[in-house]
């Protein structure tokens, strides 16, 4: 009898468990997704005009200079 009130309790304590983290889990990836949606629209109201002003000029061919370590 005692063993049977044990596993049941064992059954409802991990049931709840299990449910908290799926219920944690979803309300994550939902706010994500939310996030996602609003980084999607933001990129969207933003007017293609003001991306152009902000491009630099490319650097020229003889700017180029060696990147390896000790080379100055």
């Amino acid at each position: 009898m005692g063993f049977g009130v044990l596993f049941i309790l064992l059954m409802l304590v991990s049931g709840w468990w299990l449910y908290s983290r799926w219920a944690a889990r979803r309300d994550v990836q939902a706010r994500r997704r939310e996030a996602e949606m609003l980084y999607v629209f933001q990129a969207k109201a933003t007017p293609p005009s003001s991306q152009t002003e902000t491009k630099q000029s490319p650097s020229r061919p003889g700017d180029f200079r060696r990147t390896l370590p000790g080379d100055r």
